[in-house]
């Protein structure tokens, strides 16, 4: 099944509210001295999907529908959680990417994960006073 058709047959619906991140410009993954970072991931399921974040950036890294089943994030290196626009009077493409934000908590339920990234949210423009809150949550046989 292309994920286009998944996505318009409705099988699965991802809430989310944005509008925040927070850190500086330098990628969630980099690490001083090169170091290499382990990802730890926070994960909600129900029989149908399994969605998994990294535990520090928020990425989505996993997006699993165990019935067929279709891995909908076969490319690592695509994993993105938010990219709010932010336009200013001389750039009207300000995008903040939350990619390079690291998360301020995270809160999981049986059924629900919610992720907050306190402002101010960075990019070379500037820093904004914007705080986002991801949500994902599992609704009977969708997430």
């Amino acid at each position: 099944m292309k994920r286009r058709d998944f996505v318009n047959a409705g099988t699965a619906a991802l809430a989310t509210s944005a509008f925040n991140p927070a850190a500086g410009g330098a990628h969630a993954g980099a690490r001083p001295n090169n170091q290499a970072r382990i990802a730890v991931k926070i994960a909600i399921e129900n029989g149908s999907y399994r969605v998994e974040v990294d535990s520090e950036s928020g990425l989505i890294l996993r997006l699993l529908d165990k019935k067929r089943p279709v891995d909908l994030t076969t490319e690592p290196s695509l994993a993105d959680n938010f990219t709010p626009l932010l336009p200013l009077p001389d750039l009207e493409a300000n995008y903040i990417y939350g990619r390079e934000e690291q998360i301020s908590s995270h809160e999981k339920t049986a059924n629900r994960l919610t992720l907050t990234w306190n402002g101010p949210l960075k990019n070379p423009r500037g820093s904004f006073d914007v705080d986002v809150v991801r949500c994902a949550q599992t609704v009977s046989a969708c997430v």
